[in-house]
């Protein structure tokens, strides 16, 4: 009987010990990552309708499309498309992130991004894309590349650059190399 008593009481010793050991103070949230938020609505293989004051809509398919109450949508493995007014396609692009800002229909395609103007035949590459809509800007950081093909005839990779889709016109601040090719 005694063994059993000196068992319990150690038992009841170490327990008491681990316990008074332990620390439930709190030190403050451990993370304040967005990724930590919960989407106001997660959509899987769901397409989403980009609605703009004064201009076709663009269509977007993705993967992923996480809805957030205050205006962001962050979006997985897009594939996207805008239509001119008589219903032919303008502008099409894929990327394998988005984030988009839903009140200004600013974006920010990240991975590998390809957008298309069909109407002008001229396609853009590059790992990251930002688009700037009341200026109707297509941009890319300084210090990351972008290649711009022109109707299969000029190719320029540069950085900084620049895409003005109201004048159509693009700029480098510093361009890597170019092909002009003299088809006829």
């Amino acid at each position: 009987m005694k063994g059993i008593l000196r068992v319990f009481m150690l038992g009841i010793a170490v327990l008491v010990y681990a316990f008074t050991s332990c620390s439930l103070q709190d030190d403050g949230p451990v993370f304040s990552s967005r990724d930590l938020e919960h989407p106001d609505m997660v959509m899987y293989d769901a397409d989403y309708l980009l609605g703009m004051a004064k201009r076709q809509p663009i269509f977007i398919h993705a993967e992923i499309i996480e809805l957030y109450q205050d205006g962001l949508a962050l979006l997985e493995s897009i594939e996207f498309i805008q239509k001119a007014q008589d219903g032919s396609i303008s502008i099409t692009g894929s990327a394998d992130f988005g984030k988009i800002n839903t009140d200004t229909n600013d974006a920010k395609l990240t991975g590998r991004v390809i957008v298309s103007n069909i109407a002008d035949d001229i396609r853009v590459e590059a790992e990251e894309l930002n688009w700037n809509h009341a200026e109707r800007l297509l941009s890319c950081p300084l210090d990351k590349a972008a290649t711009v093909n022109y109707s299969d005839r000029y190719t320029i990779t540069g950085y900084g650059f620049t895409g003005d889709f109201t004048s159509a016109t693009f700029e480098f601040a510093r361009v890597e190399q170019g092909v002009v090719l003299d088809v006829e």
